[in-house]
């Protein structure tokens, strides 16, 4: 039977005393403290804190004070307590406001700035898939390659048809596999992602590079050409525009040099998370940016790697704790399986930091049902302010209703009027914590801590380097040398069928002493061979663009009939009249 006092516990809001029983107390003027999360109660001196795994979703309009009183308290405690941070810093404010506290306490800290990509560290997303693949691991390998094209493609998800996007998406994941096979992990880039695909879609005699690299024995077979193989083998017409949606996801990396230089290479391993510490800011544009997709893509692939890490060195957990805060989080494009990351985080020691201006952010990028879910998994909500409708609704729902002593009414215990009109000036917020009631805190900003703002980071600025050019053609011509030396060997002294298939072009000769008279291809002929192949191709070309510029002429020549079309109608008509005199002419013989 359920517990009599439980169902006649009255709806009310949770006091100071009850809060300062149940949060930690930390002191900031003392140095080291013995609780790390968001400020529940606090002076900027002295602080009760939430040191639980709860994730918090914070939410507040522009201007509210979300990363001043909330986000910035939160990260000076977890730096305080030695726990490690990933966090989006739109304009790279809370960097220059933790710069030396970080400093003081021994961190690394790693800048990937994309503002100014020439300045701080690198990341190269493609790399560690890479490196699993060509170290055997090839489902997770594709796993993570499968996630970065999601990501990559997810600000088309709103398209009416989402064919073009799942099929791009694979070409892409297709692509990377196929680039991660070709290619050492170092060299596999955006940059050289893009050109496997331009080079592969030119022509190889009467098919494509593209083609070509997948007709080595087993080669379709492989998740690289399934993933592949729905835009390579499509219709011409279909073709184009899913290349044309494939290229118009990479172009912004591809026309952006700095960008090119900024994910070449990686300049730390995510494994510093784990046993230093340690401290990653993204840096973005506040307003949004193209980039962004590829911030998603990096935070998902941190964690993807966090998560392994923890399954196979420390028995599921990771031994320090790591905070993923991220600052305007609705700029960002959707990050894939959200939902998931913010509940199974919680058991491996990873803890979520949301800020929000309003719901509508979210559910564009998510949808209703995937923002509702991100909502709720988190544990802890802190409401600043808002005007969008149907948040104050459910805020004002999870608050719950109190009766009236005299009447009996019931009533929002928080109405929404009451939450319009929040107390900035006194940093009056809203939180709903973990298995607690309502409570309404005061929350200073942060210049009442006892932290130091710098206008300096000492952040170095790089020089671009020399990215090494891929040469898929010659890739696939060595490819078909290697596959014609082996044939060769294998076949050599044995008197199997005639029907040997050779590249497109060559003419073999034939050994005169063979009794089936079977192709032969000397060792010195190969390289003939070859030359002749791209010989045909070039004829093929040139044939092409002569038979595109008769074409041309045509249709220009035809305009021209089009434009004298009443003059040509005169002249039919007049030789018609010419025809019929000559016919009278004609009978009268």
């Amino acid at each position: 039977m359920v517990n009599a006092t439980h169902v006649t516990e009255e709806v009310r809001f949770e006091t100071e005393e009850e809060i300062k029983d149940r949060y930690t107390e930390v002191n900031f003027e003392s140095g080291k403290v013995n609780g790390a999360g968001i400020p529940v109660i606090s002076t900027g001196r002295t602080a009760y804190v939430d040191d639980s795994e709860a994730s918090t979703f914070v939410v507040g309009a522009s201007g509210s004070g979300k990363t001043r009183k909330v986000l910035m308290p939160y990260t000076l405690s977890c730096i305080r307590k030695n726990e490690n941070l990933i966090i989006h810093d739109p304009k790279g404010e809370i960097n220059k406001h933790m710069y030396r506290e970080l400093e003081k306490e021994g961190y690394k800290v790693i800048v990937l700035d994309y503002r100014r990509p020439l300045r701080g560290d690198r990341y190269n997303p493609l790399e560690y898939p890479s490196k699993l693949y060509r170290e055997g691991n090839t489902s997770r390998a594709a796993e993570m390659f499968l996630a970065f094209g999601e990501t990559m493609f997810s600000d088309r998800k709103s398209e009416k048809d989402p064919y073009w996007n799942l099929t791009a998406s694979s070409y892409l994941t297709g692509l990377s596999l196929l680039q991660a096979e070709l290619l050492p992990e170092k060299e596999c880039t955006i940059n050289h992602l893009y050109d496997l695909h331009i080079q592969g879609d030119k022509k190889y005699g009467c098919s494509k590079y593209i083609k070509e690299v997948y007709c080595r024995p087993g080669a379709k077979e492989s998740s690289s050409y399934k993933l592949a193989a729905p835009a390579i083998n499509a219709p011409n017409d279909t073709q184009g525009g899913l290349y044309s949606v494939y290229t118009s996801c990479l172009t912004p990396f591809i026309l952006n040099e700095d960008i090119m230089d900024a994910t070449a290479n990686s300049t730390f391993d995510v494994r510093d998370l784990v046993e230093k510490k340690c401290a990653i800011f993204i840096i973005t544009k506040d307003e949004g940016s193209v980039y962004n997709k590829l911030i998603s893509a990096n935070i998902d692939q941190i964690y993807e790697r966090l998560i392994d890490i923890a399954e196979e060195e420390y028995d599921g957990r990771l031994p320090r704790r790591i905070n993923f805060i991220l600052d305007e989080f609705g700029n960002l494009a959707a990050i894939n399986n959200m939902q998931g990351k913010i509940t199974a985080g919680r058991s491996r020691n990873i803890r979520w930091l949301i800020v929000c201006q309003n719901m509508e952010q979210l559910n564009l990028l998510y949808g209703d049902k995937g923002a509702s879910i991100i909502f709720g998994n988190c544990a802890n909500i802190v409401y600043l302010y808002s005007t969008d409708i149907k948040l104050l609704q459910r805020i004002s729902a999870m608050c719950g209703l109190y009766s009236d002593e005299l009447t009996g009414a019931r009533h929002p215990l928080m109405s929404m009027d009451h939450l319009r009109y929040l107390n900035k000036d006194k940093g009056e917020v809203l939180l709903l914590l973990e298995r607690a009631r309502p409570f309404v805190g005061y929350l200073p900003d942060i210049s009442a801590y006892p932290v130091s703002p710098t206008q300096h980071v000492n952040v170095s600025e790089r020089k671009r380097q020399t990215l090494t050019p891929i040469d898929f053609q010659e890739i696939v011509n060595k490819q078909k040398r290697e596959l014609m030396e082996k044939e060769k060997t294998e076949k050599k002294g044995k008197s199997d069928s005639d029907d040997e298939v050779l590249p497109f072009g060559y003419e073999p000769e034939r050994k005169a002493n063979s009794k089936h008279n079977h192709l032969f291809v000397p060792d010195e002929d190969i390289d003939k061979m070859i030359a002749e192949i791209d010989r045909k191709i070039a004829e093929l070309e040139e044939e092409e663009r002569v038979e595109n510029e008769q074409k041309m002429k045509r249709m220009n020549f035809d305009g021209g009939i089009r434009d004298g079309k009443g003059k040509n109608a005169n002249s039919r008509k007049n030789k018609h009249e010419l025809k019929d005199d000559d016919s009278g002419d004609s009978e009268k013989s």
